[in-house]
């Protein structure tokens, strides 16, 4: 295998990408939202300070650096969103699972033996507070040597335990949490306890990422779009998710969530048969075993996967906008 091929194609396929996102994001945001301008042209402003170097170093150091990946403790949720963007609801009783913690130390351990960096890890769901081995997992990943930031998500419906917070308090310049935003949503007000969350987490100086003006995209239903190869692969490079989408659930890692929620619930064999064009693609690595940098070089170069000939929405900007969780 020629891997200078390959570190050079992961550093043109990082450049592109990320350029793309920031001006394309940038462009449709002035169209549809304009102060998402802001959002894109700070993500744009990331990818000079940490992709492009990020990028340069798997080119020069035949390092792996890893931006962004998130791991569903639990796909179960105590929401039923109708425009769940990972398709969560989507998914049938017997395909739930909720991950022990031997199980996560395994993936994560085995996802980053021949790794260098992994610069965020998202604790997802479902909803993760679920878990009963949450407080384990990420105390875990936040004592992780490999692993720069780690950041918890929740949807506000249940109270972040007096454990949580300790572990998060431990690791101030490390940690941070996600709390959605759905208090746009009446009906939700009942079981919310976003207010609650918020002010304990500020209160013991705790990173708290909270969208005021969060929106959400209207998600098609799941259908086979039977594109061809090159339009699959313009697909895939124009999702506004790529850069920072990547998804453990399973003991896989796939490219997004979505491609991680088709995979569980058997969609391709059961009803869409992937073409034969698809099955060349690899569809996600398997953290059941120790992955080699040849796999990642692999992975990160395919041009398009199983999940884009099944995937409806590119673009989160231009998309029908709707309120947040609506169940």
């Amino acid at each position: 295998m020629n891997y200078k091929v390959y570190f050079k194609r992961i550093l043109l396929r990082q450049t592109y990408i990320r350029l793309v996102y920031a001006l394309k994001g940038c462009k449709e945001a002035i169209q549809h939202r304009k102060y998402l301008v802001i959002v894109y042209a700070w993500r744009g402003l990331l990818f000079f300070v940490k992709w492009l170097p990020a990028s340069i170093s798997i080119l020069l150091k035949r390092k792996i650096y890893i931006p962004n990946i998130g791991i569903s403790l639990t796909t179960r949720c105590t929401l039923k969103c109708r425009h769940c963007d990972h398709y969560i609801p989507t998914i049938e009783e017997k395909y739930h699972e909720i991950l022990a913690f031997d199980s996560f130390k395994t993936q994560l351990d085995n996802l980053l033996v021949n790794a260098d960096n992994l610069f965020e890890l998202r604790l997802l769901g479902g909803e993760p507070l679920l878990n009963r081995n949450t407080a384990q997992m990420l105390l875990y990943s936040l004592e992780h040597p490999k692993i720069e930031r780690v950041e918890l998500v929740t949807n506000g419906t249940l109270d972040i335990s007096d454990e949580i917070v300790d572990i998060l308090k431990r690791f101030p310049k490390k940690s941070s949490v996600y709390l959605s935003n759905y208090t746009a949503n009446e009906s939700l007000i009942p079981l919310l306890k976003t207010d609650s969350i918020a002010e304990k987490l500020i209160a013991n100086g705790i990173t708290l990422n909270f969208d005021r003006n969060l929106l959400w995209s209207k998600t098609e239903q799941i259908q086979r779009h039977f594109r061809s190869a090159a339009m699959n692969k313009r697909y895939f490079m124009e999702c506004l998710k790529l850069t920072h989408c990547m998804n453990i659930r399973g003991g896989k890692l796939f490219i997004c969530p979505r491609a991680a929620t088709f995979s569980l619930r058997d969609l391709y064999r059961r009803f869409f048969p992937p073409a034969p064009a698809l099955q060349e693609n690899k569809e996600y690595i398997n953290l059941s075993q120790p992955v080699e940098k040849w796999q990642f070089l692999e992975f990160f170069g395919n041009d398009f996967f199983n999940a884009c000939d099944y995937c409806s929405n590119v673009s989160e900007v231009a998309g029908e906008k709707m309120i947040p969780a609506l169940q």
